[in-house]
């Protein structure tokens, strides 16, 4: 009878530890997620001083086409837009 008992705790205490393992990966699968992204924002300047401006974009070349555009949209003679800076803020 403690045979079985020894048995049955053992398996027990082996469940418990691969619910013990999983959870524990869990956790640092959620916390390496919850970092924080970087989120881009880029200035585009023209030589009139129009500019354009993104944020928030998650990918850089998302946030450069955003400014270009913006800065496009708003001079008012043919100029051509540059970036001026671009920053990956946290």
């Amino acid at each position: 009878m403690c045979r079985d008992w020894e048995f049955f705790w053992g398996l027990i205490m082996k469940a418990s530890g691969k619910l013990l393992l999983a959870g524990l990966c869990a956790a640092i699968v959620a916390v390496s997620s919850a970092s924080p992204a970087l989120a881009w924002g880029c200035i585009a300047l023209a030589s009139d001083g129009t500019y354009g401006y993104s944020y928030d974009y998650e990918y850089e070349e998302d946030a450069i086409e955003r400014a270009l555009n913006e800065c496009a949209r708003l001079t008012p003679s043919n100029d051509t837009c540059y970036i001026e800076e671009c920053d990956p803020d946290e």
